[in-house]
């Protein structure tokens, strides 16, 4: 397999694709960006979502259909969080319901004496 370009001008930033998630949302990646090596996992972006991290557009590297060249289009502001993470799914908050029930509707007040 020959990259597309020429070695000697060969980005910075590249993405090697390892595996996917068992539910098909999201990849498993290794990445190279300059010097640097680290884990991470992406996921397509989708409207009406939050981005947490880097909004990423990969264009192919070589003929593999594993390894692409990253070019970061938006990277999100770190939070500015100082304790630990709230994380709820949807199965946490039907079960809370189920348990604990739902909001009630306030009562009117009991009249005094």
């Amino acid at each position: 397999m020959k990259p597309k370009r020429d070695p000697k001008q060969a980005a910075n930033d590249l993405v090697f694709i390892h595996s996917g998630a068992p539910d098909g949302s999201s990849l498993n990646v290794i990445r190279k960006r300059g010097d640097e090596i680290s884990l991470g996992q992406i996921q397509r972006a989708e409207e009406g979502k939050p981005i947490h991290g880097e909004l990423l557009q990969l264009k192919p590297y070589d003929e593999s259909g594993r390894l692409y060249e990253v070019e970061t289009l938006y990277e999100a502001p770190a939070t500015a969080g100082g304790g630990p993470a709230q994380v709820t799914t949807p199965e946490f908050r039907e079960n809370f319901r189920a348990i604990f029930g739902a909001k009630r509707k306030k009562e009117e007040p009991a009249l005094l004496n």
